[in-house]
């Protein structure tokens, strides 16, 4: 018995130091680091971002040495909300560079990512550029690199990476649009791919379209497409220069009322319809529905632009940018709407008859501002309305950020700010003398403060203290300058206080409120010289 529990014993003490050795081999804080991030890992995994996000916030607690935990804390910020530190995270982990999960490619194509979303394109593609021969590796940097080199005029280099990938990848969708849309040699090794009729080769179903649309021969391929796809509308549409003599059943069978449509495949069918009269009867039937086309105006393979038609007419327009500018246009002729979204600020411009702003409004998370402008006072003539159907694309033109405020207060008829933290609204008047009135109402919509400016001089402010609705409390000034201010709790317009700034500071009272100054204090020199008696000032007017 005494040499199993020996034996117990020894086995323990072996074991205990075993454990104490690999703890002091390792930083103790090292061990709860891996702890936290392997959980982030997971939750990382799972899509569970904002957890993913707290948990390796923790492991660089105990540990802020680990590319891997900047990795993951730095895409969850972006990607659930909670904080943005993609930027600084991915740029700190790509300089620690100790690896372990992830690598410092996949790091470098999110932070070019979040980089080209906020607006920094050159600086996302510049972090990219030295990789761009191991790009074929993946399709997702590909692509944003892709993307970030066309946002900056650098075709050659964004075909030179779409044809690397399709080495790797050939059948990489987004590779073969780009060659497809940019590279007129590619499209014809391209087609004679095609003309072989091969039905086992790899080109997406999108490129092959694109391929027939800049085909020479109309519908050469439409019988391989056939044999691929099917009847479908590209089909159908491929069909029109074949079919002229049922062109406007066709016409009506293709676009219905409301139709939503790419704008290319409308510039598509114009080009292939060979004569006026069939143009014309494509206009009309147009012209008589109501039709929603969608736009991509940079050729990255997404919509950025959507225009509602109706009779012909343009009603409205949407325009969504990879950056922080949103803009949607809405008409109800003659006035126009105009909404402007910036981050996380709104503007909305009104016009009565377009270019004429006739009122404009601001807002953020912490107020509202409206100037009411007078008719015809003010155009900001930035809008782009098509005029054909076909061939122009609506857009907004030249600066599109607020006009200086100065300028909308000195032409507005009245300027109202909505307060979201204090509750209070004040609205501002002009008046035709040039003098304006400013009042500011609290949230039950009681008037609370009242300001007169004459030539926009602050002249004049009425205030009410205890928000009973009257005013109690009087402040003249001069050439901006305090005079006095006068209280009149009671309000029987008879003020019972009275401060005077003119010459030096005078304080005087009129307990019984028969007018005259009972009680004053004058201030000279830093000395109070103080008066008591109902003889003070018999005119009641301490001016």
């Amino acid at each position: 018995m005494n040499k199993r529990f020996f034996l117990l014993i020894a086995i323990f003490y072996l074991f205990s130091f075993s454990v104490l050795s690999a703890l002091t081999d390792k930083n103790p804080d090292a061990l709860l680091a891996d702890i936290y991030f392997g959980h982030a890992v997971d939750q990382f995994g799972a899509g569970n971002f904002e957890e993913a996000y707290f948990l390796a916030d923790i492991s660089l607690m105990f540990l802020d040495t680990g590319s891997d935990a900047f990795f993951v804390r730095g895409v969850s910020s972006r990607m659930s909300g909670v904080k943005d530190s993609s930027v600084s995270d991915l740029s700190t982990a790509i300089i620690t560079d100790n690896w372990k999960y992830y690598n410092e490619m996949t790091a470098r194509t999110y932070l070019s990512k979040y980089m080209y979303l906020a607006g920094d394109v050159e600086s996302a593609y510049i972090n990219l550029l030295p990789f761009s021969n191991d790009l074929a590796n993946s399709s997702l940097s590909t692509e944003i690199f892709i993307r970030m080199a066309l946002g900056l005029g650098k075709v050659d280099e964004a075909l030179k990476a779409a044809e690397n990938l399709l080495e790797t990848v050939p059948s990489d969708m987004y590779a073969q649009l780009i060659l497809a849309i940019y590279d007129p040699e590619w499209r014809l090794r391209a087609e004679k791919i095609l003309i072989s009729g091969d039905l086992s080769n790899y080109f997406t179903k999108d490129v092959v379209q694109l391929i027939i649309r800049n085909s020479s021969e109309c519908g050469f391929l439409i019988d391989y497409y056939k044999d691929r796809w099917g009847e479908d509308r590209f089909y159908r549409i491929s069909n029109i220069c074949n079919r002229t003599e049922s062109l406007k059943k066709l016409l009506k069978e293709l676009y219905p009322e409301n139709s939503v449509v790419d704008h290319k495949e409308l510039i598509g069918v114009h080009d292939l319809l060979s004569d006026e009269n069939s143009k014309q009867l494509f206009s009309e039937q147009l012209g008589s529905i109501k039709l929603t086309i969608n736009y991509d105006i940079d050729n990255n393979g997404f919509y950025d632009t959507e225009a509602v038609y109706n009779m012909g007419n343009l009603i409205s327009f949407s325009f969504n940018s990879n950056k922080d500018t949103n803009y949607t246009v809405e008409w109800n002729e003659p006035s126009v709407r105009l909404e402007i979204k910036e981050k996380g600020k709104t503007t909305t411009y009104f016009y009565k008859s377009y270019p004429n702003l006739i009122h404009v409004t601001v807002s953020d998370d912490k107020s509202q501002i409206e100037y009411k402008l007078i008719p015809y006072s003010l155009s900001l003539d930035i809008i782009k309305i098509p005029l054909d159907i076909i061939e122009d694309v609506p857009s907004i033109m030249g600066d599109v950020s607020l006009p200086d405020s100065s300028i909308l207060t000195a032409a507005s008829a009245e300027k109202s700010v909505n307060s979201f933290d204090t509750g209070l609204e004040s609205t501002y008047v002009w008046i035709g003398t040039d003098e304006s009135i400013e009042n500011i109402f609290n949230s039950n919509g009681v008037k609370v403060i009242e300001r007169h400016f004459m030539n926009s001089v602050l002249i004049t402010v009425f205030r009410d203290l205890d928000s009973d609705g009257v005013f109690d409390t009087t402040y003249k000034y001069k050439d901006g300058l305090l005079q006095t201010v006068s209280f009149d709790v009671n309000n029987n317009g008879i003020a019972e206080y009275i401060e005077d700034y003119k010459n030096g500071f005078v304080r005087s009272w009129d307990f019984n409120e028969d007018g005259l100054f009972d009680s004053q204090e004058r201030y000279e020199n830093g000395i109070i010289y103080k008066e008591l008696s109902s003889e003070l000032n018999r005119g009641g007017d301490i001016n």
